[in-house]
C-alpha cells in the first residue's frame, strides 16, 4: 500500500510521509548528528597534548647529542718521578752505569728525603749480569774475587784468595770505596766479598741509616 502511494505522489510528498511513518529520519537530524560527531572527534583530537619526557631523559639525550666537553684529567706523576724532576732541576744528574760501554744511568733503589740511594749499575746490566746473559758491547765491572785480598781497606781478607772461584757471585758486593753514591767511576767502584764489605761498612759508618742516603750496595 504504501509503496503505491509513493508511486503516486509527488517526490516531496513522499519523503514528507515517510517521515512520519518513521521510515526514515529527517535529513536535519542525521546532519546534526555528523556534525556533532565531528566536533567530538575534533575536540578530542585538540585535548590531546604530546607527552613530556623526563628531565633524566632530555638529560641523557642532550648528552648523546653533544660530545664531551670536558677536559681529560692530568696523568698523575708518582712520587719518585717527583723526586726525580726536582733532583734535575738543582742541576744534579744521576750517575751513569759502572759497567764500561753502557750509556744508561744506574738504577734508584728508592728516595729518603729527596735524595736518591743509587745502586751501581742500570737495570739492565744488573738483570742481564745475575741471569749470566751478554750484553753486545758492554763489559761487567764486578768481579768475582775480593779486591781487599792485598789489604786495601786497612785489614786483609779472611777467605782463601785460591778458592774465590768456587763462591757464587752473590757472595761478592760493589761498593763506593769512599762512600759516595755519586762517584759511580771504576777507580772508586770496588768489589768485596761479603765479609769484608760487612766490616768496612761498620767501621766506616757506611750502614749508617741517618746518612743523607743508603750505604748499603748489596748487588
Amino acid at each position: 500500500m504504501i509503496l503505491i502511494l509513493c508511486t503516486m505522489l509527488p517526490s516531496y510528498r513522499t519523503l514528507v510521509l515517510l517521515m512520519k511513518i518513521k521510515i526514515i529520519k529527517p535529513t536535519h537530524e542525521t546532519i546534526s548528528i555528523k556534525s556533532e560527531s565531528c566536533n567530538i572527534s575534533n575536540n578530542s583530537s585538540s585535548n590531546v597534548q604530546p607527552l613530556q619526557q623526563s628531565p633524566q631523559s632530555q638529560q641523557s639525550q642532550q648528552s648523546q647529542q653533544s660530545p664531551q666537553s670536558q677536559p681529560p684529567e692530568p696523568k698523575k706523576i708518582s712520587q719518585s718521578k717527583k723526586y726525580l724532576n726536582e733532583w734535575n732541576e738543582k742541576g744534579k744528574v744521576i750517575p751513569t752505569c759502572i759497567n764500561d760501554g753502557c750509556k744508561k744511568s744506574v738504577a734508584i733503589r728508592h728516595w729518603s728525603n729527596a735524595l736518591p740511594s743509587l745502586k751501581t749499575e742500570c737495570s739492565t746490566c744488573s738483570s742481564a749480569r745475575i741471569k749470566n746473559k751478554k750484553i753486545d758491547n758492554v763489559t761487567f765491572h764486578k768481579k768475582q774475587i775480593c779486591e781487599n785480598k792485598d789489604g786495601i781497606l786497612g785489614f786483609t781478607c779472611a777467605m782463601d784468595k785460591e778458592r774465590y772461584h768456587e763462591f757464587p757471585t752473590d757472595c761478592y758486593h760493589m761498593d763506593h770505596l769512599d762512600g759516595n753514591h755519586e762517584n759511580n767511576t771504576p777507580d772508586n767502584v770496588k768489589t768485596f766479598c761479603a765479609i769484608c764489605h760487612t766490616r768496612k761498612g761498620k767501621e766506616s759508618g757506611d750502614f749508617n741509616s741517618f746518612k743523607s742516603s743508603s750505604r748499603v750496595h748489596k748487588v
